[in-house]
């Protein structure tokens, strides 16, 4: 992590570029990683990887879409879908968790998982009558 942190303090606007962290960890390795896995190491952490390879610009749009997506789900268990809602909302609790030690941004998992989200909100606002009633 120190690595990534690093990589963000160099570059904190833009960052290093995306997908980039994994060739600039060894120059940005500290003393005590270089051990010879340097070249084999990349950051494990999904919020420290956005950070130093897209910056706060990139950091900012990343995080709302997971503030999006839990505010929508925490909506969605209001309604009739509350289930699948609480459903949606554990599983992004569980990306999170597992982003602390992991880089997986450009996984698709928080990609599907807003998604999903998205059409469980599009399916509690679908009425069937009033599409009936529409087309006669």
């Amino acid at each position: 992590m120190r690595a990534g942190i690093r990589m963000f303090e160099a570059n904190p606007l833009f960052g290093i570029g995306p997908a980039c962290s994994m060739f600039a960890y060894p120059i940005y390795a500290p003393d005590e990683a270089r051990c010879g896995c340097q070249l084999q190491l990349t950051v494990h952490n999904t919020f420290v990887q956005v950070l130093s390879e897209v910056g706060i610009l990139g950091f900012m749009p990343f995080m709302l879409l997971f503030g999006v997506s839990f505010w929508r789900a925490w909506k969605l268990q209001k309604g009739a879908l509350s289930t699948y809602a609480t459903a949606l909302e554990v599983a992004l609790w569980g990306f999170v968790v597992c982003g602390l030690s992991g880089g997986f941004a450009y996984t698709w998992w928080p990609y599907l998982l807003g998604v999903l989200i998205v059409a469980a909100t599009h399916m509690s606002t679908f009425d069937p009558q009033e599409r009936f009633d529409a087309a006669n």
